[in-house]
Order: structure tokens, then sequence, then C-alpha cells
């Protein structure tokens, strides 16, 4: 692997970074609390689950992509989806790829059901677009760029780009320190409760 293919440029989450934060400040201070109110020991079993899953859940998602893969960061692994196999992609309620017919789909990237307070018209003239839409849209034509490239590089290789033969398929490494946190957390919750 080159230096300059393993450079990768992640977007993360527009607002579950924050929620996920404030959220891990919130465990810290219950904790603070309960070692003064001098709680019982399950109370802390319960925190550091409830931190794990925070983590695995709002903070670690993204979406990535290298000069030749698009990386969905999920909660215990991640996904490598080499970018000129890339059949379609789209960013509706999550950000899914289509690769040889199969679906894979991430919620780090990801449109708000559009809202309109009540009372107002559909046709009541344009509405500026909120930041998280122009992020998406910013994150969805970069994306867009980077497949066009990886499929021009593999038609001068002599591959179209979407044949399993041409193209290493979809490849899933675990990570095993999120998967180790969270079966010490549950196994120090069970025995937590058992003393």
């Amino acid at each position: 692997m080159s230096e300059e293919s393993a450079k990768q440029v992640r977007w993360f989450t527009a607002n579950g970074r924050t929620t996920g934060v404030l959220t891990l400040v919130l465990w810290a201070a219950v904790a603070v609390f309960a070692v003064i109110d001098g709680a019982p020991l399950v109370v802390f079993g319960v925190l550091v689950l409830a931190a794990v899953l925070t983590y695995v859940t709002l903070l670690r998602p993204c979406v990535g992509v290298t000069e030749d893969d698009l990386v969905y960061r999920q909660m215990f692994s991640d996904l490598r989806i080499p970018l000129a196999s890339v059949d379609r992609m789209r960013v509706v309620r999550f950000f899914e790829v289509t690769v040889d017919g199969r679906r894979y789909v991430s919620p780090a990237l990801a449109r708000r059901r559009q809202r309109r307070p009540p009372g107002r018209l559909a046709l009541s003239g344009p509405e500026r677009p909120d930041t998280e839409t122009i992020y998406v849209d910013m994150v969805e034509d970069t994306l867009r760029t980077a497949i066009a490239e990886a499929r021009a590089r593999a038609a001068v290789d002599g591959s179209d780009g979407r044949d399993g033969a041409a193209t290493p398929g979809v490849r899933r490494t675990w990570v095993w320190p999120e998967i180790t946190a969270m079966v010490v957390a549950v196994i120090l919750l069970v025995v937590l409760i058992a003393i």
C-alpha cells in the first residue's frame, strides 16, 4: 500500500458527535455524584456499559475514503468497499452503497426528513438549506468524484472495475478493542449484580 493510498478522509455524523461527547460527560458527572453519594457498585457497572455503548453508537461510526476504497467505520467492524465496484450510492435517511446487488448502510451520513412549520405552505418560496444538508451534499459530491476517478483508473488498468475478478471484494475487519471493551463491560455488570 503506497503512502498516498493510505491517506484517508473521514466524515463523521453532523449531530452524533456532539450528542456523544455530551452523553459521555453526563455519564462522568453521574459517576462523580455516585461516588459522592456512596452508590452501590452496580451503578458503576451500568455507567461503564453506557459509556462503551455511547462511544460505539455515537462516536465511532463514520464514512471515509482512500484512493481506492470507501471505508465504513461501524460499531464493531470496518468495511472497505472498492470504489470502482460501487454500483449505486445515495444518501437518504442513511448513507447507502450497493455493490454487486448487496446493500451496505451506514448511519454516519444521513438526511433529515424535511419538516415544515405548522401552517406553512409547501409552495411558499425557496427555503434556505441548513448546514447539515450542505455538509451531506458536499460529502456526496466528493464521494461521487472519487468513485468516478477509481472507475477511470480501473479502466486504464484493463478492467471495468465492476467484476469480482478484477476488483477485490468488500472486506470486513473486526475492531477488537471495541468488542473487548463491550464484553468486559457486560461481564463487569454481571459480576457486580451477582455480588
